[in-house]
């Protein structure tokens, strides 16, 4: 065999396949590191949503508007033991927007790469895990949204809305 044509071959593949699927979109949107706030800028009050226990977690959503619109996903251990949590992938978590008729508009993992190996991580008991994002809405975008944020643990999936409003 020629291995001046296998190794190549074989390091592409490894390379590939280390990649992972990607997702092709027409219109990526990446999260986008948060710009200076100016000291005229007003932001609308943050809209908070609780859920419902699953299990023996609790999440809550946080989403503030401003010039970007963050978002907060906190999700609790509120029992006395720990709770182990596993994750398919590096995937851990998303944000997703929806406008009234229920479409997305925009969700946080669009274009990015994530890891395709399983991984656990523990919420201790009475702690809190924070999972943030952020969105900068297209100029002249305004109305009401639907902000959907998800933990993706294979054992304790979590999923909370809350509503929002762009001026």
């Amino acid at each position: 065999m020629n291995t001046r044509f296998a190794i190549p071959l074989l390091c592409a593949a490894a390379i590939a396949f280390a990649c992972g699927p990607r997702v092709h979109s027409s219109s990526l949107q990446t999260a986008a590191a948060p710009a200076p706030r100016s000291a005229a800028t007003k932001s609308a009050p943050t809209r908070r949503a609780k859920a419902a226990p699953v299990g023996s977690l609790s999440s809550a959503l946080d989403v503030k508007v401003g010039e970007q619109v963050r978002f907060a996903l906190r999700v609790s251990n509120p029992s006395d033991q720990s709770l182990e949590l596993t994750f398919p992938s590096g995937a851990t978590h998303d944000f997703a927007v929806r406008d009234s008729s229920g479409r997305v508009i925009w969700r946080w993992s669009t274009g990015r790469l994530f890891t395709q190996s399983l991984q656990n991580r523990t919420i201790d008991a009475r702690d809190t895990t924070t999972f943030d994002g952020e969105w900068t809405p297209p100029a002249g975008y305004h109305g009401k949204l639907t902000a959907v944020a998800t933990m993706a643990a294979a054992d304790h999936p979590v999923e909370t809305r809350v509503e929002f409003a762009l001026p």
